[in-house]
């Protein structure tokens, strides 16, 4: 009867120190997606681990002074079956001090999360607003010659105005980027999945980038070049994908460089892999490039446009089918990007 009282004590301890460590972790996510900065919840964090440390110490000395009043239990002569009661205490003290030390590592995990959290979104916030900024100054400037007398001047109104309208469109690709990555991760869009021919389609989307690498003096070659190879996705957003791909080779490709595009099947999936002989990805960048607004050598092409999101939306894209997309480069030597989709 002891042994068993024993343990249910040293269980529901364990759920109690558990409970109040999860408690303090959901609020501390709550406050901070809701209310705090990034500095005062990493505080928080760190409040959180110090109570959750004492919370465990406690226990520990808890279950140590048990143990040593036993002892002095057994030393008196009052307990009659004193090593039974002596292993019993000592399985006890060691699933305490297991309990603590899992609660423990597990607490600076949840820490170590709340951290990589917090410089998430600054890096977000940061980004974003450089991406938004950028055009809206441009925008401005444009108006505001426009309305100290260059709206009267035939030469200067219509190109000031074309060229605050591109840079409206380019706020408004970064607005529906953003838009389409939030549906795609929280799957309230739902894909629009038909059987098409995956070859009739590459070879589309190489006509409509044909004349961007024409001014890189970039080829684009295609194998195999007829088909079909049948596949189930979404239409419209593989189309995306194999454009989104192809613009940043192009972009990062060199000049009179080539662009390769293979189709192979393997298994029930085929493979769409796009190579090209351009400048490559550090092994430091590689694990980077799918992130929101990353940029490798972010400054170098910037002037070439795009909203910094074409690679994180080809992989939330292929991950909504339930595929991969894997990336191979080599800095100086050029990158290849291969992602999978389903057989017909």
């Amino acid at each position: 009867m002891r042994e068993t009282s024993s343990r249910t004590i040293a269980f529901y301890s364990s759920l109690v120190i558990t409970a109040i460590s999860s408690l303090l972790v959901i609020l501390a996510q709550f406050l901070y997606f809701s209310v705090l900065s990034p500095r005062f919840t990493l505080i928080f964090a760190l409040i959180i681990f110090a109570v959750s440390f004492g919370v465990s110490y406690a226990f520990t000395q808890v279950m140590i002074r048990r143990k040593l009043n036993l002892l002095f239990r057994i030393l008196q002569g009052k307990q009659s079956n004193g090593r039974e009661v002596l292993r019993q205490s000592e399985a006890e003290y060691e699933t305490a001090q297991r309990e603590a030390m899992k609660f423990a590592t597990e607490s600076r995990q949840q820490i170590e999360e709340l951290r990589k959290q917090a410089v998430f979104r600054r890096d977000f916030i940061g980004n974003l607003s450089h991406e938004l900024k950028t055009p809206l100054f441009s925008v401005q400037g444009y108006l505001q010659t426009l309305l100290e007398g260059g709206l009267e001047d035939k030469n200067i109104s219509r190109p000031y105005l074309q060229k605050a309208d591109k840079n409206l469109d380019r706020i408004l690709e970064l607005v529906d980027d953003l838009d389409g990555i939030s549906k795609l991760e929280s799957g309230t869009e739902q894909l629009d999945l038909k059987n098409f021919d995956l070859i009739e389609l590459i070879k589309d989307v190489i006509s409509d980038v044909k004349m961007a690498a024409q001014e890189s003096k970039i080829k684009i070659r295609m194998s195999p070049k007829s088909g079909p190879i049948m596949v189930k996705a979404d239409q419209g957003r593989i189309h995306q994908v194999v454009m989104n791909l192809l613009v940043n080779s192009i972009n990062y490709g060199r000049d009179e460089g080539k662009i390769e595009v293979i189709v192979h099947s393997v298994g029930d999936n085929c493979v769409v892999e796009v190579s090209d002989d351009g400048l490559g990805i550090s092994k430091e960048d590689a694990g980077r490039i799918f992130e929101r607004f990353y940029r490798v050598e972010k400054s170098r092409n910037r002037h070439k446009g795009g909203s910094g999101l074409g690679l994180a939306i080809v992989k939330h894209i292929i991950e909504a089918h339930g595929q991969t997309i894997n990336v191979r480069s080599e800095e100086g030597k050029g990158s290849s990007f291969s992602f999978t989709l389903s057989r017909v």
